[in-house]
């Protein structure tokens, strides 16, 4: 019975051990067909990239053979012989069919076919566009009409936006001393020092003004100098109040000391007089009366004569 039990035992053991192997050789098998699969994968992408570049390689070269055919030839876009109108008006005439202007629909322009990626290449894109600029506007000129980038632009097949990021690489990259026949095979990405940044220049422009100097500028807390201002105005409009009603007192005959001696008549005042007091009153209604020290006393019982005595106290 034992003996059975250990070669019982002993099979399954060898079971369990074949059930392993064969796992691990179907996931080996597995592996190694994801494996294939995915470098099969890798393979037909790089395939497709490469005829992908291959194309556009292409298309560019005939882009950029065209922009030199279209420099070359004797070719001129009627809006600048004519202008823009007279082209529209002489396009429905040729057709026979009268000048309708129908809404066009928003659509997504096709990307050109001019994808600057070398210095060769952004060399031969702003070449010919100054050539082609200079041929147009010659020809305008005799024609009274003037030519702007954007036909250029049309006509090379590329916006005018685009043209203009090309025109700006092309100076910094002539700035920086760049050699367009040794070195015309240098992707731009790859340097972007060259062609993408700018120049000192252009930083020059876009930099802020430089801050004040602190050595020969006085800065002025505003609020302060206000009120300062102010506390010298009610100062300076004070000490003329005050004059003023001295130059009163005085033109009354009245005698101010410690103690004001009362007065047996009252004199009437004169015309001068009551136009000085005006002013002071209005004055006080400016600053703090300066009269204010000055208090009346009662008038005291009338007299024999009727006459009505005062005190004045000092102010």
């Amino acid at each position: 019975i034992k003996r059975e039990q250990r070669r019982l035992s002993q099979e399954r053991k060898e079971q369990r051990a074949r059930e392993r192997e064969a796992i691990a050789m179907r996931k080996a098998a597995e592996r190694a067909a994801r494996e294939a699969t995915r470098e099969e994968r890798r393979r037909k992408k790089l395939e497709i990239r490469v005829q992908r570049e291959k194309f556009a390689q292409e298309q560019k070269d005939a882009a950029l053979k065209r922009a030199a055919e279209l420099v070359a030839s004797n070719r001129v876009p009627i809006e600048i012989t004519r202008g823009a109108a007279a082209a529209k008006a002489a396009a429905s005439a040729a057709l026979g069919q009268p000048i309708v202007q129908e809404p066009e629909e928003p659509r997504k322009k096709p990307r050109s076919s001019i994808v600057v990626s070398t210095a060769s290449d952004l060399h031969q894109i702003v070449t010919h566009s100054k050539n082609l600029w200079t041929k147009y506007n010659a020809i305008a000129k005799e024609h009274n009409q003037k030519v702007n980038w954007i036909t250029v632009a049309r006509e090379l097949g590329i916006h005018v936006k685009v043209r203009e990021k090309y025109a700006r690489m092309h100076t910094r990259a002539e700035q920086r001393g760049f050699d367009w026949e040794k070195n015309g095979h240098w992707k731009i990405k790859d340097h972007p020092q060259i062609f993408l940044e700018p120049t000192a220049a252009e930083q020059k422009a876009k930099m802020p003004p430089p801050p004040p100097d602190p050595s020969t500028t006085v800065l002025i807390d505003g609020a302060k100098e206000v009120a300062n201002q102010v506390a010298a105005a009610a100062a300076a409009t004070t000490d003329e109040a005050v004059a003023a009603a001295a130059a009163v007192v005085d033109a009354a005959n009245v005698k101010v000391e410690g103690v004001v001696e009362p007065v047996d008549t009252v004199v009437p005042p004169t015309e001068e007089q009551t136009a000085a007091a005006a002013a002071v009153a209005a004055a006080t209604l400016v600053v703090a009366d300066p009269t204010a020290g000055i208090v009346e006393e009662p008038p005291p019982p009338s007299n024999e004569l009727g006459e009505e005595e005062h005190k004045v106290t000092q102010i």
